[in-house]
């Protein structure tokens, strides 16, 4: 099964951070990356073969923490199942993905960005919800987020934890504060 990275930049920036990507996960002989067509500014997919999204997000962490960040990407989410937008599928995946992982005790939320899209947000968020009929919501301190990324004709979506979203600012503060202890 295909998986993918979706990678926003700076504008005017798409080609680069895809390439630091791909230079990062494509070192390593076994994993195959293809980029996926459509334009979104500041936004792209990488298609993943031979890997999984968070196995790749893994790879991208420990370079980050053993090389220092890389400077094109702002954020790299997993996204485990593209699709057509719609709500009825959306809803089907949803359910089948937290059936057997959030459980009565599990903190939840549902992050949403929708991007070249007339579906509105309540619609989205009220049909997801009604399907996760165990955990609690959490807002602040998931440990669950089911991922929806709306990118116009295409849906992405995943249920991962907060740690698999890799963002750019988090691996700068740790480089400045690595640099600052060894001085």
């Amino acid at each position: 099964m295909t998986e993918y990275l979706l990678i926003s930049s700076r504008r005017y920036f798409e080609r680069d951070a895809l390439s630091e990507a791909w230079y990062v996960l494509s070192d390593l002989n076994e994993v195959e990356c293809f980029l996926v067509k459509g334009y979104i500014p500041g936004l792209r997919l990488l298609g993943l073969k031979n890997i999984t999204s968070l196995e790749a997000i893994d790879i991208l962490r420990q370079y980050q923490l053993n090389e220092g960040p890389l400077m094109m990407c702002l954020t790299i989410k997993p996204i485990q199942y593209l699709f057509r937008t719609d709500i009825d599928e959306m809803v089907q995946l949803v359910e089948k993905l937290t059936k057997d992982v959030i459980t009565a005790t599990t903190r939840w939320k549902i992050a949403l960005k929708k991007r070249q899209t007339q579906l509105r947000s309540e619609d989205i968020i009220k049909a997801l919800a009604e399907v996760v009929t165990t955990g609690k919501v959490d807002l602040t301190n998931p440990e669950k987020i089911i991922l929806v990324e709306i990118l116009g004709p295409r849906t992405g979506i995943s249920l991962i934890s907060p740690q698999d979203i890799l963002r750019q600012k988090d691996f700068l503060n740790t480089s400045k504060q690595t640099t600052t202890e060894e001085e």
